[in-house]
C-alpha cells in the first residue's frame, strides 16, 4: 500500500469514482438503478474489508508487500520458518540487533512479547520493567539470558544472526538449539525449556490442547480431575471475554497483568475472545446505516416508478411541475383550470 504523498492519488481516484457513481445513481431508473446501487454498496463493503483494521499497513515509502516472500521469510531457511509457523502459539524474540523487528512478525501471523497494540497497559509496562528497561515509549528487548522472563512470556524461539551480542551465548548454551542448517542469514534458536503461554496455574499434568489460535480468539480443550485456575499470558485488557463450554466466566487478573479463569473438574472447552463493546457498537451503527440506505433506495425507486406510471397524479399537474419558466407555468395553470372546471 503506498505511503506519504504516493497515497494521495489512489485515495482521490477512489473518492472521485464513488462520487461519480452517486451522481449517476440520481438519474438511474428501474433495474439499472438497482444494479448501480448494489454495485456502490459492494464497493463500500470491499473497501472496508481491504482497508479496514484487517489491512496490514506501514509508514514506509513503496510497496512493502512486494518485499515479502510468499513462501517463507527472506534470509531464513525453510526448516526454521516452518517450525515458527507450526508453533505459532509460542512467542518469538528478535535479537536486539537482528531484523526482522518484532512488529514485522505480524505479517506472518507470528507473535512476540512486544506485540503490536497501540495501547500499552501500565501494569504490563511495570511487569516488563522488573526484567528489562524500555528503550522507547513502548519498545523493549527481551533478555535471552533471563530464564524467568522467557518462561513467563511463553518464549520458545529467538531470531538472531552472526555478529550480534547474544548469538555466541545462544550457540554455546545447553538450553538453546539451532533449528536447521547454518546456511542462511537468520539463525533461529529454540529455547528447550519453553513453557506455553497458557495452562494450569499449579502446573498440574492435566491435558491442555489448542483448538484454535487466532489474534482475537484462542480456544483450548482442557481436562483435569480437579477444578483450578487456567492462566492465559495475554494482557489483562478491556474487551477480552472468556467462556467455559459456551458459558461466560469472569476473567481475573493474574501475575499483575495477565489473565486467569476458574475451570471446574472434567473435560471442557475454554475460549478467550477479544471483542470490545466499541466493535459491537460500530457494527450496529454500520448495519443501521446500510438498512437506512437500502430503505432510501427502495423508497426512491417506488417514487420514480409511481411518477412514470402517473398513478394518482393528473397529467396537467405533471406538465405544471415540468415547466421551466414563469410564462410556461402560467399557461399550464390556465390549462389546468380549463380542464378541471370547464372554465377559466
Amino acid at each position: 500500500m503506498p505511503a506519504h504523498a504516493d497515497s494521495i492519488p489512489p485515495a482521490v481516484t477512489s473518492l472521485a469514482l464513488f462520487a461519480l457513481g452517486l451522481w449517476a445513481l440520481r438519474g438511474a431508473q428501474g433495474r439499472r438503478g438497482l444494479l448501480l446501487a448494489s454495485a456502490l454498496l459492494l464497493t463500500v463493503a470491499a473497501d472496508y474489508r481491504v482497508y479496514s483494521s484487517d489491512r496490514w499497513f506501514n509508514a514506509q515509502p513503496g510497496n512493502v508487500d512486494a518485499q515479502r516472500d510468499p513462501e517463507g521469510m527472506r534470509g531464513m531457511n525453510r526448516i526454521a520458518y516452518d517450525a515458527l509457523v507450526a508453533n505459532r502459539n509460542y512467542r518469538i524474540v528478535c535479537d536486539e540487533r537482528a531484523s526482522p523487528y518484532s512488529t514485522d512478525l505480524r505479517f506472518y501471523n507470528l507473535a512476540s512479547p512486544q506485540g503490536f497494540d497501540p495501547f500499552l497497559p501500565a501494569e504490563y509496562r511495570r511487569r516488563i520493567e522488573q526484567w528489562v528497561p524500555f528503550r522507547t515509549n513502548r519498545m523493549f528487548f527481551v533478555d535471552v539470558k533471563n530464564e524467568q522472563m522467557l518462561r513467563r512470556l511463553g518464549v520458545r524461539y529467538v531470531i538472531t544472526h552472526e555478529g550480534t551480542s547474544s548469538q555466541p551465548f545462544l550457540a554455546k548454551s545447553a538450553d538453546f538449539q539451532r533449528i536447521g542448517p547454518n546456511d542462511s542469514f537468520y539463525q533461529v534458536y529454540e529455547y528447550l525449556r519453553a513453557v506455553p503461554p497458557y495452562g494450569w496455574e499449579d502446573g498440574r499434568t492435566g491435558d491442555v490442547r489448542v483448538a484454535a489460535w487466532k489474534p482475537e480468539r484462542r480456544e483450548f480443550l482442557v481436562e483435569s480431575e480437579q477444578p483450578g485456575r487456567f492462566t492465559f499470558v495475554e494482557q489483562f485488557y478491556p474487551g477480552w471475554r472468556a467462556t467455559v463450554d459456551g458459558q461466560p466466566v469472569a476473567i481475573e487478573r493474574w501475575d499483575s497483568t495477565f489473565q486467569a479463569i476458574e475451570v471446574p473438574a472434567g473435560a471442557h472447552r475454554v475460549r478467550f475472545l477479544f471483542r470490545p463493546t466499541s466493535v459491537e457498537l460500530g457494527a450496529a451503527i454500520s448495519l443501521a446505516a446500510l438498512v437506512g440506505l437500502a430503505f432510501v433506495i427502495a423508497a426512491d425507486f417506488r417514487a420514480r416508478r409511481s411518477l412514470r406510471s402517473g398513478s394518482g397524479v393528473p397529467a396537467a399537474q405533471l406538465e405544471f411541475e415540468a415547466a421551466d419558466d414563469g410564462a410556461a407555468r402560467h399557461q399550464h395553470t390556465l390549462n389546468f383550470l380549463v380542464r378541471g372546471r370547464g372554465k377559466v
